[in-house]
């Protein structure tokens, strides 16, 4: 038997720093959840766009020392809901890292992780170039 539930997708603005960041979206998904949101959904880069190489590499952490982690299950084990976390940056390597989505349960507990496969690279002009494949190291893709 099924039963209706609501979803709230939130929208966020990151900017280059974590813990500004982790705040912001720990606020908006507190207010879903207020208007009855059982499974939140975050965007992509929740808790850090560093457009310079060098800060974002020199800002990434390893899951194990990354704060967002913890800060997000502890946030959906209070509130009692499923959340999706769109991506954080994930170091992987001393020059790489990877673009991480997780879900929480209602328990706290990572159920799923997922790296992201398809890289964003871009020559828009001569002085604008976007390469994700850069920084980034794409998740394996499965069959």
């Amino acid at each position: 038997m099924t039963r209706p539930f609501t979803a709230a997708c939130i929208q966020l603005t990151a900017g280059p720093d974590l813990a500004p960041n982790i705040a912001v979206a720990a606020e908006r998904i507190r207010a879903a959840h207020a208007l009855g949101a059982e499974l939140v959904l975050t965007p992509e880069n929740t808790t850090m766009i560093e457009p310079r190489r060098p800060l974002l590499l020199e800002k990434a952490l390893p899951e194990a020392r990354h704060p967002a982690v913890p800060a997000f299950a502890q946030l959906a084990a209070e509130l009692g809901i499923w959340l999706l976390i769109g991506s954080l940056a994930i170091k992987v390597e001393a020059a790489r890292c990877t673009n991480r989505s997780y879900l929480f349960d209602p328990k706290s507990h990572i159920t799923a992780r997922y790296n992201k496969i398809h890289m964003f690279d871009i020559d828009l002009t001569t002085d604008e170039r976007y390469h994700e494949s850069a920084s980034f190291r794409p998740g394996p893709t499965t069959r």
